[in-house]
């Protein structure tokens, strides 16, 4: 059992259904958790056209770990429209 603390996320490559690591990826036994890792789409600012819609590609690590923490709020948000709480605990597992 890990200790109650930070969520440590690594970066997966989905292929054919089956998830893997990414080769630089965080990796270890405190890494208990996987996201999709590459090709994830994302909003961005573009100065010279700051009108206009602008989107881009993140991956990696600060990508899985944005999946992630979108997945645990929505997750609370459910819970809570429906007056519980999801313990920190049982939330990380």
């Amino acid at each position: 059992q890990h200790p109650h603390g930070p969520l440590l996320v690594g970066a997966a490559v989905f292929d054919g259904g089956v998830a893997r690591r990414k080769t630089a990826s965080s990796w270890g036994g405190r890494v208990r958790h996987y996201a999709q890792g590459v090709d994830i789409c994302t909003t961005t600012f573009d100065a010279d056209a700051p009108d206009t819609s602008a989107f881009t590609s993140i991956g990696e690590t600060s990508g899985a770990s944005a999946i992630l923490a979108g997945y645990a709020v929505s997750l609370q948000g459910v819970a809570r429209a429906a007056g519980r709480i999801i313990p920190p605990a049982v939330l990380a597992n």
